[in-house]
């Protein structure tokens, strides 16, 4: 049996992968599936098992997910109306590796497992027609399904169907391919219908031959880095791109100008696209011309563009189908890499979401937080991204005297679509966009400009846009102290970053700062620390890369909140001035918010660590009331609205 998978190996090798192709997985996966029933023992043994591999070339803390399970369609981790309390996973894994769950009571004959066990879980009785998932810590403690095999509310009857087997999952093997780069929750997409298009590969019963090994074409091996590459010794690459998005993509021909910018130093860029006016990435997901294009080709990129308001609006919806996506194109592109196009804030804020979504009121609140949200997509789903909003940003602050806007003050100006182009360009063939000659229609001083913003923001801080990966390298502790003794700060005010940095192996060769995807500032020795000023109104985001002696490389990343100084100045509020108090703080299920009699009306939004809006309303009343017993014990912001001014203070809840 396991000729068919060197084989296959082999035929895959041949299909992959361009230069710049993915070479490692986005995340763990369930890699192997195995069921056997010894029914006639007594007792009875259970030599079941579930295989995860790590392909995403750093190590990773397993106590970050879970294995869940639904018996007989009962819903995850329900035994049939009792609940089951789902394992935590044990140790670290090492990339490249693999860890297997197996039943507590297996047995030696006529298969032995026991000794490939990294943990044992006796729920895990699985019959062939149960499904077994995958769930990761989304950052706040909850968890979150990333992969799975079968559906936890559906009940095929005895067994699942896999590659076009009827009978793919009872007293069988499965064991994923090697192209498949990363996890997927669309059940019909892995097991597929064809042994051509499923991601699995069924052995006969009690074929454990592949146990505790993977043999994956995603198992991290490192991409080769042209930004030190000599302009002159670079290969002319010819890459192919599928961009999803709608009209903030096609404005002005967006791919057709990346193509061009690309040409002119020697380089292609072959595009399709899909991008109706308007269309949300879940409108997307159902729309059948996408998903022919999705499955039409092997892309080295797959452009993602939600619809501009919507990660603002709307993030739970914009991170789930992101993720769907993000699987087929596993699937079909699994030796290319998804990326993100971070799009920007309105011109003046958004309007028709201001009453309900405060911070979007302004162009500084939206365009931070759909940074944000682009960068915790970015994270869970380990694709690429495209800064496009923030070197927009940029341009703003420098050069306002550009206009990157159409009339409707959301659509990109020929300007606005030549910054998008650029950093395109920069992020997909990770090369000095100065080399570029071409200019569209905007003259060659503008875009000069534009050229020399794009390598500011992005080409010189490619790693910090693109391999931000968190929990790297476990050998290398990083915490983070800052910003100091709160998390919200006032614009153009100083801090100190700093953070507590240790390594097992070696020792600290830099220490590096990006703030919002900038780098800031150098270390070689301790104490690692720097003085930084705030100046994007919103959600920010400081990152803290690490590097040893021994090569290895690990993040950590704080966000915190920066809000306009009002008239009256917040410094000037003592503690019984604020026009608002918190109690009780602590809190277990009812926030109070108390105003002061000065202030007869505002609106409060609660924030998560991760920057999310998990609660908000309105301050209508002397005294109001706010339920917070839905929330997970945490803490939080809460920022409080009030004639026009922006109050925030920590909350913890129990």
């Amino acid at each position: 049996m396991m000729r068919k998978l060197t084989l296959f190996l082999g035929m895959a090798v041949v299909a992959c992968c361009s230069v710049f192709a993915q070479q490692s997985a986005s995340d763990l996966f369930i890699s192997e599936y195995c069921e056997y029933n010894q029914t006639v023992s007594t007792p009875q043994y259970f030599n079941h098992y579930i295989e995860i591999y790590n392909g995403t070339g750093k190590a990773v803390d397993m106590s970050k997910y879970q294995l869940w399970r639904s018996m007989n369609a009962s819903g995850w981790n329900n035994n049939n109306g009792v609940v089951v309390a789902p394992p935590t996973l044990k140790g670290i894994l090492e990339n490249n590796k693999t860890f297997v769950i197996t039943r507590p009571n297996t047995s030696a004959a006529p298969i032995s497992i026991a000794a490939d066990s990294a943990q044992s879980w006796s729920f895990l009785n699985i019959s062939g027609d149960d499904a077994v998932g995958l769930a990761k810590d989304d950052g706040t403690g909850t968890f979150v399904l990333i992969d799975l095999i079968g559906s936890e509310t559906v009940d095929p009857g005895e067994y699942w169907s896999v590659a076009g087997e009827a009978n793919g999952t009872q007293n069988r093997t499965i064991v994923r391919k090697p192209t498949t780069c990363g996890p997927t929750t669309d059940w019909s997409l892995s097991a597929g219908t064809t042994a051509d298009n499923s991601q699995w590969i069924v052995f006969p019963q009690n074929d454990i031959s592949n146990i505790n090994q993977h043999t994956s074409l995603c198992n991290g091996v490192e991409m080769p880095d042209t930004t030190t590459v000599p302009p002159t010794e670079m290969k002319k690459l010819k890459l192919s791109a599928l961009f999803i998005g709608n009209s903030y993509t096609y404005y002005n021909d967006l791919p057709i100008l990346i193509d061009k910018l690309a040409n002119t130093v020697g380089d292609t860029l072959k595009h399709s696209e899909s991008f109706p006016g308007g269309y949300t990435l879940q409108q997307h997901y159902a729309l059948p011309a996408t998903q022919t294009a999705l499955k039409a080709k092997n892309y080295d990129y797959v452009v993602l563009q939600e619809q501009s308001q919507r990660p603002a609006t709307d993030s739970t919806s914009f991170f789930k189908y992101a993720l769907m996506l993000d699987s087929i194109r596993n699937i079909y592109s699994p030796c290319g890499q998804t990326m993100y196009y971070m799009t920007w804030g309105r011109k003046f804020g958004d309007s028709n979401n201001c009453s309900t979504l405060p911070e979007v009121c302004t162009y500084e609140g939206m365009d931070s937080l759909l940074n944000l949200r682009y960068r915790m997509a970015q994270e869970k789903t380990g694709a690429l991204i495209s800064p496009v909003g923030a070197v927009r940003n940029y341009l703003r602050k420098n050069h306002p005297e550009i206009e990157l806007y159409e009339s409707d003050n959301s659509h990109p100006s020929p300007a606005g679509s030549f910054v998008s182009a650029v950093t395109f360009y920069t992020a997909m063939f990770k090369k000095d966009p100065m080399l570029t000659t071409y200019n569209f229609s905007i003259g060659e001083s503008i875009a000069k400009i534009i050229k020399e913003s794009v390598k500011t923001v992005v080409f010189d801080s490619l790693n910090s846009w693109n391999t931000y990966a968190p929990g790297a390298d476990s050998t290398i502790s990083i915490n983070i102290n800052s910003p100091l003794t709160t998390d919200t700060l006032t614009v153009s005010e100083t801090f100190t970053a700093e953070a507590n940095i240790s390594t097992s192996k070696g020792t600290i060769s830099e220490v590096l700062f990006f703030l919002n995807g900038t780098k800031v500032g150098t270390k070689t020795e301790g104490p690692y620390q720097i003085e930084l000023t705030s100046v994007l109104t919103g959600f920010n985001s400081l990152i803290v890369k690490v590097v040893n002696s021994e090569g290895g490389v690990n993040f950590q990343r704080v966000n915190f909140y920066v809000e306009k100084k009002s008239t009256i100045g917040i410094e000037s509020f003592s503690q019984t001035k604020r026009p608002f108090t918190f109690f009780p703080n602590p809190a277990e299920t009812v926030l109070n918010i108390e105003m002061d009699d000065s202030f007869q009306s505002g609106s409060f939004s609660i924030f998560n660590l991760s920057g999310q809006v998990v609660k908000n309303g309105v301050l209508a009343s002397k005294m109001n009331v706010c339920d917070i017993s839905g929330l997970q014990p945490n803490e939080y912001i809460v920022q409080v609205k009030v004639d026009d001014q922006l109050f925030s203070e920590k909350i913890i809840k129990k």
